[in-house]
């Protein structure tokens, strides 16, 4: 490959980059597609004495497949594949985890299972392939292969502080752990739990999901249990948080008030405290003090994040117009649900919003704030609203 053919290659890269962080998907996969059709045309042998063009090509694929199939792009999600099946060896696993992720998200869950299936024992896979393995399980509503990945992968070891590699790996081991939680709460196995936490450690301890596991154990009407969970938090903020919903759920509103009010009293700092709880204590409490001293330290600051424009749209619509802080609440709404990967997580934003919004506004005001929820789940890409058939 020439230099000024692999400028341009690089120059879409960039753009296809440029576009995502934009938010502009569809010109982001339209990017990383015109590098791999152009490539395509090339033999598998010359792709791989090629290391370049090689890179280039896998990484155009994978993540123009994932952008696209994340974002119900479908027919881009097939020419991915046909791509990939162009070139790729149909025994090669990198060809068969390619195609798996492309049938989930094409909704073809049960030829995604298959794949999976006869990637358990692959041992060429790294611990990051392994653990996208695991994932796109749960995706594919498959949680029992996905523990079956996960219990035929080893767990590395973490590096030296000095080594490069050290922060991907923590990252990856902090999403292994996290991954296998998920998915015991995916096959309804919470029982297996308290035997699973000792073995994280405190090191990768931060990584567990608790607000989930509460859900979990509130679905089951276990408050015991649920309770429990909640008091693992370390951080005052996020404890409070969820104890306070707990005693919500059992219809406890002084209990629930009481551990809310434990958290906005603290001072609000960053550096101390879970900003995003302590914000939604104030909100559920309606303390307007608070709130705007919530609003005043997240503005301009936090503006990227979504929770933070979630807060503002669900305080604003209630002392304010419902009509005009409705936009704001529906995108702050899909740039969260964009950020889901697995099932039990979407079930907790679609619950917990739920939630908000029925504690917040009063009753004239939220109808449009429910139907939105609704919209927004109603629009996931194919193979999420298979799973919610």
């Amino acid at each position: 490959m020439s230099e000024s053919t692999a400028s341009s290659y690089r120059e879409l890269m960039a753009q296809a980059l440029q576009h995502f962080r934009a938010r502009e998907y569809d010109k982001a996969a339209e990017m990383l597609e015109r590098i791999s059709k152009s490539l395509s045309r090339l033999r598998y042998e010359t792709l791989r004495k090629r290391p370049e063009t090689w890179s280039l090509f896998a990484m155009a694929c994978t993540e123009g497949l994932r952008i696209a199939g994340e974002h119900g792009l479908v027919e881009r999600v097939r020419s991915f594949r046909d791509c990939i099946q162009r070139v790729m060896p149909a025994e090669e696993h990198f060809t068969q985890l390619a195609l798996a992720f492309a049938d989930v998200y094409l909704g073809e869950l049960e030829k995604a299972r298959e794949q999976i299936a006869g990637l358990v024992n692959a041992s060429d896979l790294s611990f990051a392939q392994r653990l996208e393995l695991a994932r796109l399980a749960l995706k594919a509503l498959a949680p029992e292969l996905a523990l079956q990945v996960l219990e035929h992968t080893e767990v590395p070891a973490l590096p030296q502080e000095d080594d490069p590699q050290r922060e991907e790996t923590e990252w990856n081991i902090d999403r292994y752990w996290k991954t296998y939680i998920e998915a015991l709460l995916q096959a309804g196995r919470l029982e297996e739990l308290d035997e699973l936490l000792p073995r994280i450690g405190a090191t990768n301890e931060r990584r567990i999901p608790y607000a989930f596991i509460v859900q979990a154990f509130l679905k089951r009407q276990d408050y015991a249990r649920a309770i429990e969970y909640a008091d693992r938090i370390p951080e005052l903020a996020g404890r409070g948080l969820l104890r306070g919903l707990v005693a919500a759920a059992q219809g406890k509103m002084d209990w629930a008030r009481d551990e809310w009010w434990r958290v906005v009293r603290e001072p609000l700092d960053a550096q101390r405290l879970k900003f995003d709880a302590w914000m939604e204590c104030a909100l559920r409490l309606d303390d307007q003090e608070k709130m705007a001293s919530a609003l005043e330290a997240g503005t301009p600051a936090l503006e990227g994040a979504a929770w933070f424009r979630m807060y503002r749209s669900l305080y604003q619509a209630k002392h304010g117009e419902p009509a005009e802080a409705l936009p704001a609440f529906r995108e702050a709404l899909q740039d969260i649900l964009d950020l889901v990967e697995v099932p039990v997580s979407e079930e907790w934003v679609i619950w917990h919003t739920t939630g908000l919004v029925e504690h917040v506004l009063p009753a004239d005001a939220r109808g449009e704030f429910l139907a939105a929820i609704q919209e927004a789940t109603r629009n996931r890409p194919p193979h999420t609203a298979q799973q919610e058939g």
